[in-house]
């Protein structure tokens, strides 16, 4: 998964073990000496646009060797967080780094919440359809 420019996005409805999945990937990785970066969209864009040096958490961010937006399409839907999050998205496309995303949206929803991110996202990430029944409840 540390390839560069491969990526998976995991979409499902909510307690599918999406989160847990990337999670194991992020351990995997550092078991391996690798760097990886987890949290919510919401997270890593605060993160970046909340930095006194914007760049510079731009570049540790999509500098990483996987990268894990979990949980998009979760954040407040305004133009400024869709825009954060585009900015986000196109900087590690630029940079190829690996990511893995993690949905509640459908293919149709994450197509219509943001082309611009769904276009970047759907040519280097392999789908994957997490199903089931919701494990939090069992």
């Amino acid at each position: 998964m540390c390839q560069r420019g491969v990526g998976a996005i995991v979409h499902g409805p909510r307690g599918t073990g999406k989160t847990y999945a990337a999670a194991a990937c992020v351990n995997m990785a550092v078991s391996r000496g690798r760097r990886a970066v987890m949290g919510t969209a919401t997270e890593i864009a605060n993160a970046v646009f909340s930095s006194r040096d914007k760049n510079a958490e731009m570049g540790r961010i999509c500098g990483c060797d996987l990268l894990v937006l979990d949980d998009y399409g979760a954040q407040r839907a305004t133009d400024y967080m869709r825009e954060q999050v585009f900015e986000i998205v196109d900087a590690c496309y630029r940079y190829r780094t690996p990511m893995i995303v993690t949905t509640n949206l459908t293919v149709r929803q994450m197509a219509q919440a943001d082309p611009r991110v769904f276009e970047r996202l759907f040519e280097r990430c392999e789908r994957i359809e997490a199903s089931g029944a919701n494990r939090r409840l069992s």
